[in-house]
């Protein structure tokens, strides 16, 4: 068992560790683990975190592109699979 801190810290050392690697980089994960990256990533708090990820097959598509004038992450499309 790990802390939601712990998570946080183990999923983001390794998201760190590949970002000048790939263009494009694809995350599968349990809904908890999403909703901490997201929390990272966007500086979310807690709470507003949690409305990501509450349904199965939901997808967020994120982007930090500077040569597109991006200064931060953010979210770019959000869809839910209708995949049943």
């Amino acid at each position: 068992m790990e802390s939601i801190s712990q998570a946080q810290e183990r999923a983001m050392t390794k998201l760190y560790s590949i970002f000048g690697q790939y263009e494009n980089i694809v995350i599968v994960a349990h809904s908890s683990i999403s909703q901490t990256i997201l929390q990272s990533l966007l500086n979310l708090n807690f709470d507003d975190a949690r409305k990501y990820f509450n349904s199965f097959g939901e997808v967020q598509v994120l982007r930090y592109d500077h040569k597109q004038g991006d200064t931060n992450w953010k979210i770019i499309h959000s869809f839910t699979s209708t995949i049943t």
